[in-house]
């Protein structure tokens, strides 16, 4: 009996330790699109479309037609249903109680259009074509007599909300929201709502116009700018019944918007540095990404007259802000649990800091993966992880079973093409930790772009790659950075790198000069464990290309010293005229050559590849040395920037093309 006893409690400690590990089990969906998950876990996705039509030499272009599918929780096709019109393009979808589906888009012969799916996928119980002037609708949600609340941009730019009839034949209201600094170029954009039960609407969006309607006693009474979010509630006439600015002074963009039982008001987006957060939060400081050119992601709890913040957090974000041509943003996915907890899912890229519970604590190493986040009901971070590889998100559902339900589209390693999946997400437990892993993205260590080049210094990403507290190197003989530091070797194609910084997450080394492609095998060990070989592509020019920022994650300010020797920044800017110094890495040898790991010669030493090391959408840069910087270690450039004499004064963003991607860092003028 004892023997017994003894393996029964041995089971049940097993099974309890593989329920508590983190997990991801997916199902291959049908369609990609835009989608909504129901409480059954239906999904229901409205994609196709999304081509623009016109003549190419082989004759018309034949545009794919709408395709409406549900699919049950396993994936299995419920129904498909297509309009069997080319150039339909769905923008948002909503699903009512009786499981009738609400799209709306835009249709290259009527333009935008609301429609209305039978339960059983059989027919449209209606097509209604929007009034003209309502160009781009956005986002879409229901009430319970049925009646469609439409948000999006009107014909002239500005933020729009209509309210159709269940039957689909009258417009009870259209209310649009005026400013005068709305234009084509920088567009008012309405993105998303949530409708209560008595049929008010909240709506959320992006404003550049200081003179946006806002109601007495807002929250944010004015105009932080350059651009602002906004939080706007009407009633069920479609009356303002209240409207505030919400941002900071680097921006701010509201694209999600969620109400919990009690009215309070849940919003997130893209923000900059400014934005309005609170202590105890996730991230009440923001974690700049070194690829961001100065926005991340934003989570903002409100009471339910939006008169006042009951917590704000920084997030994750992939930065990405709209134009007149595409007035959308990486998607977010927010949602509220019954309790008070808040998920959010969205695209972001390496550097994206997963918590130990997380199923998938490591970067695919792709352009983006999906990053899903779970905060408590105070905005603290519970869990994080990434999900996919080079995914984005286009539906979420919490089902109320402690995992997380989210549609993807991620690439197929072997094929190359998109597969639509819905992928259910358990964190781990307390006590559980993910295992080791190494991303197998290679980052340009000054703006976390993928790619690399020999002598560039570069960041590997991961999970217990290295010692939970960061070892920085001391520079040896003739200064010299080491192959072995904290535990940690790397090698590339067997060459052992020279590594300035190691820690369990990221470890910062030197592809050696002696290094060729095109393909080279990457081996980094730490302890007893070893990551890899990985196969990564050398570039045979200098074209991952970055420059270094004085505070990493911290603001987009670069690493630049005036010509006086003082550090530029906003209480140190350099005068018109002046001379700049920025540093990078990635932008190839020099002439003659320096040693890996060893330091550039105390004076000038010019590039072996020449050209423009950065470019300002503002002003045309003029560059008076590209070569090594003295005394650093070789593999870091310098470079001497005039300020031309009609440089704007205040911040200067100095734009990279890395690889195709663009980033940058901020110089201040006076």
């Amino acid at each position: 009996m004892a023997i017994g006893h003894t393996v029964l409690v041995a089971l049940a400690a097993f099974q309890l330790n593989a329920q508590s590990a983190g997990s991801i089990a997916s199902h291959r969906i049908p369609e990609m699109g835009v989608a909504v998950i129901d409480s059954q876990q239906n999904v229901y996705i409205a994609g196709g479309g999304g081509c623009a039509g016109g003549i190419s030499p082989g004759g018309p272009v034949k545009c794919p037609p709408m395709v409406i599918v549900k699919a049950a929780a396993a994936g299995s096709t419920v129904f498909s249903y297509s309009d069997n019109i080319n150039g339909t393009s769905p923008s948002s979808l909503a699903v009512d109680s009786a499981g009738e589906v609400f799209v709306i888009g835009t249709r290259l012969t009527v333009g935008a259009f609301a429609a209305k799916l039978s339960a059983d996928g059989s027919r449209f119980l209606y097509f209604t074509q929007l009034p003209s002037s309502l160009l781009s609708p956005q986002a879409v949600q229901i009430d319970s007599q049925g009646n469609a609340y439409i948000v999006g941009m009107t014909s002239d730019f500005h933020p729009f909300v209509t309210k159709l009839s269940a039957d689909g034949t009258t417009f009870a209201y259209t209310t649009r929201f005026t400013g005068s600094a709305a234009t084509a170029a920088n567009p008012d954009l309405a993105l998303a709502l949530a409708v209560d039960a008595s049929g008010d609407v909240l709506v959320t969006g992006s404003t550049n116009s200081p003179d946006f309607p806002v109601t007495p006693g807002a929250l944010q009474p004015t105009f932080a700018g350059p651009t602002d979010a906004f939080i706007a509630k009407l009633d069920a006439s479609g009356n303002i019944v209240s409207s505030t600015f919400l941002g900071g002074s680097g921006g701010a963009y509201g694209q999600a918007i969620q109400l919990d039982s009690a009215g309070n008001i849940y919003a997130a987006g893209v923000a900059g540095t400014g934005f309005p957060t609170t202590p105890g939060t996730y991230q009440p400081t923001p974690i700049m990404p070194l690829w961001s050119s100065g926005t991340t992601g934003f989570i903002a709890k409100l009471t339910p007259s939006a008169a006042a913040i009951d917590w704000a957090t920084y997030t994750v974000s992939n930065g990405i802000t709209p134009t007149a041509v595409y007035p959308v943003f990486d998607p977010i996915e927010l949602l509220v649990s019954a309790t008070g907890d808040v998920y959010l899912s969205t695209g972001t890229r390496a550097g994206f800091v997963p918590t130990a519970s997380a199923p998938q604590p490591c970067f695919s190493g792709g352009n983006a993966d999906t990053a899903v986040v779970h905060l408590t009901a105070k905005g603290a971070l519970a869990d994080s992880t990434y999900l996919g590889a080079q995914s984005a998100p286009f539906g979420m559902s919490v089902p109320g079973d402690g995992s997380v339900l989210v549609a993807t589209a991620a690439i197929d390693p072997t094929s190359l093409n998109y597969v639509p999946a819905v992928d259910q997400i358990t964190f781990g437990q307390p006590g559980w930790t993910a295992p080791a892993c190494l991303s197998p993205a290679v980052l340009n260590a000054a703006n976390f772009t993928a790619g690399m080049s020999s002598g560039e210094f570069v960041s590997l990403t991961g999970f217990g790659i290295g010692p939970e507290t960061g070892a920085v190197y001391q520079p040896g003989p003739q200064g010299r950075a080491p192959t072995s530091l904290g535990g940690v070797t790397l090698a590339f194609n067997g060459i052992r790198a020279p590594l300035t910084y190691v820690q369990s997450r990221q470890v910062n080394a030197q592809v050696p000069f002696e290094v060729s492609g095109p393909a080279v095998s990457m081996t980094l060990t730490y302890g007893d464990s070893t990551f890899g070989p990985i196969v990564e592509q050398l570039w045979p020019l200098a074209e991952i290309q970055g420059l270094f920022r004085l505070k990493p994650g911290a603001s987009t300010q670069a690493a630049a010293t005036n010509e006086d020797g003082t550090v530029n920044g906003p209480s140190s800017p350099a005068a018109p005229g002046s001379i700049v110094s920025l540093y990078g890495t990635g932008y190839g040898p020099l002439v003659p050559s320096c040693a890996t790991g060893g330091l550039n010669p105390p004076g000038p030493v010019p590039l072996y590849y020449t050209g423009a090391p950065a470019s300002s959408p503002a002003v045309t840069l003029a560059v008076q040395y590209e070569g090594g910087a003295p005394t650093l270690l070789c593999g870091i450039d310098q470079f001497n920037i005039v300020v031309p004499i009609n440089a704007p004064s205040g911040a200067l963003l100095l734009t990279v093309n890395a690889g195709g991607q663009y980033n940058g860092s901020t110089i201040f003028v006076k």
